[in-house]
């Protein structure tokens, strides 16, 4: 095993899951904290949504674990392959928020962070390690994979029904006056 697979496996799922939670929501609750005075998310996909997402991926480990991965699934060139996928995702997403930001809020540190670090290392994860559930785990293994996805789904769904996926923007319109002034005046 090489590559995403041998790292993923070195360490139990429950720390590697607590290294990505930070990664992912943490780094980016830090840079909101440092760049705008305060942090905050009101976005559900964000929280619970982002570690419930990281579960979900993270039960391809077991497998892993147990080696005997197809090739394709393990090969460099399918991981290369997820890779600039995700790259890909977080170009357009970078350059949808910079072009919305002319007319919105502005793009923040954290935002960018986000959507150049921490969404496409989760699509990337995804990419490569949702295959290895579906195929290589038990049913009841699949069927949790399944059902996490489903309610992160939900939770993003949401989000976008009730705008908190542009949270500064959520936060204005819902009387959060103070925590913008505050993060504005940095």
């Amino acid at each position: 095993m090489h590559g995403l697979f041998f790292w993923l496996t070195l360490l139990p799922a429950p720390a590697t899951w607590a290294i990505l939670v930070v990664v992912c929501l943490g780094v980016t609750w830090e840079i909101r904290e440092w760049a705008e005075g305060t942090s905050y998310t009101c976005s559900k996909s964000s929280f619970p949504g982002i570690p419930v997402f990281l579960a979900a991926v993270l039960t391809a480990i077991p497998a892993l674990q147990r080696g005997h991965i197809s090739p394709r699934l393990a090969d460099g060139w399918y991981h290369f392959l997820c890779f600039l996928l995700a790259v890909a995702w977080a170009a357009v997403a970078q350059v949808s928020e910079a072009k919305q930001s002319i007319w919105q809020p502005k793009v923040t540190a954290a935002d960018t962070y986000h959507n150049v670090i921490a969404a496409p290392l989760q699509f990337f994860l995804f990419l490569a390690l949702a295959p290895v559930t579906w195929m290589y785990q038990p049913t009841k293994d699949r069927v949790t994979m399944v059902i996490l996805f489903a309610f992160f789904a939900v939770l993003l769904v949401y989000d976008y029904l009730t705008k908190r996926l542009n949270q500064r923007e959520w936060m204005f319109e819902n009387n959060f006056d103070d925590v913008l002034q505050e993060s504005d005046r940095l």
